[in-house]
């Protein structure tokens, strides 16, 4: 095996060249990616319309890694938990929401988290590693193996474990994939990424050209508090922040999603729904409201319900576009902040 090639490891333009050089023709190519991406198989041996001598030929020189699902949790709302053990130290989270038509499945792209959000489970934990691109992409296909072909999985958000944009070039390769007519075939549209703030990487995500959704977890409209919420702001304030995000292409009728964790008595005041209206000034945003998930050793309280309608109602009178989120998966951990309690 160690002398093999994981063919989920390459991008689509890499198994082209993969397979040329072992002699395959280019038609080939297109058939075993569409065996791998569309169908899901997990061995040569499933390619039905590939010759013995073909299927031997890729069985000597490559593989199709797997991810071990170790665990898988259901909620009593409907949402799914998929837990990954992706190597001896480590495991990763995967989340299935049904939501009317909708199926969206949100993946992580770390094992771990560096940028230590002090609302959010994963971040306590600290960083453990990347994970690789085709550990983010295996995410997908055993979950699509779980579920059934029949079942489409309509929309991806990449808002699992980790910083999507600390592990820029593994996400990008993957992505890519996913966008491809011989990968994944989704549409722009229904790609979201959801970024603590790294200007660094929103600046790469723009020069990429991938033009999927972009998403910024705020949850506060102050650099005196979100320093204290999210260290990433110590280096990336809100202004620049702010100065980024108007760079970002958007699509026609699409805008900024922003995401705001409500914390009793922390962020949820009219000032700060002052301060955010304010911040945003001038950009095509939608604000995805939040009350906090509480996890074991949290320190923080849910925001009223009054508090919450009086947040969302301010927001809404400066014909802002909000959106007040249900949480789904909070009895699993699989709810936003919650992930890498395992449950």
């Amino acid at each position: 095996m160690a002398d093999k090639i994981d063919l989920l490891s390459l991008s689509l333009a890499e198994i082209d060249r993969f397979l040329a050089d072992l002699g395959l023709e280019g038609y080939r190519s297109s058939q075993i990616k569409r065996w791998i991406f569309k169908e899901g198989v997990t061995a040569f041996d499933q390619m039905s319309n590939l010759s013995k001598k073909t299927k031997s030929l890729l069985e000597k020189n490559s593989f199709l890694s797997r991810l071990k699902i170790e665990k898988i949790l259901f909620s009593s709302d409907g949402a799914k938990k998929y837990i990954f053990q992706v190597d001896q130290e480590n495991t990763i989270e995967s989340v299935l929401i049904p939501d009317k038509s909708r199926l969206t499945l949100c993946i992580s792209t770390q094992a771990g988290c560096s940028r230590g959000c002090k609302f959010c489970l994963t971040g306590k934990k600290g960083l453990s590693r990347n994970l690789t691109s085709s550990e983010i992409i295996n995410q997908v296909l055993e979950v699509k193996r779980d579920i059934g072909k029949e079942i489409r999985i309509s929309n991806l958000v990449i808002m699992g474990m980790g910083e999507p944009l600390d592990n820029f070039e593994n996400v990008k390769k993957t992505v890519t994939i996913m966008l491809d007519r011989e990968g994944f075939d989704f549409s722009s549209r229904r790609i979201t990424l959801s970024t603590s703030g790294v200007i660094p990487g929103i600046k790469d995500l723009i020069e990429s050209g991938l033009n999927i959704n972009l998403a910024v977890s705020l949850n506060a409209s102050s650099d005196k508090k979100r320093d204290v919420l999210m260290p990433v702001n110590r280096a990336f304030p809100l202004k620049e922040l702010i100065v980024m995000i108007k760079n970002y292409p958007l699509k026609k009728r699409s805008r900024i999603t922003f995401e705001y964790i409500l914390l009793g008595g922390i962020n949820d005041s009219l000032e700060d729904a002052e301060n955010l209206v304010r911040l945003l000034k001038g950009i095509k945003a939608k604000i995805n409201l939040l009350n906090f998930n509480p996890f074991p050793g949290s320190k923080f309280s849910l925001s009223s319900p009054g508090r919450v309608l009086e947040f969302q109602n301010f927001l809404m009178s400066k014909n802002l576009a909000v959106n007040l989120r249900k949480s789904r998966g909070i009895d699993i951990l699989a709810a936003c902040g919650q992930l890498g309690g395992k449950g």
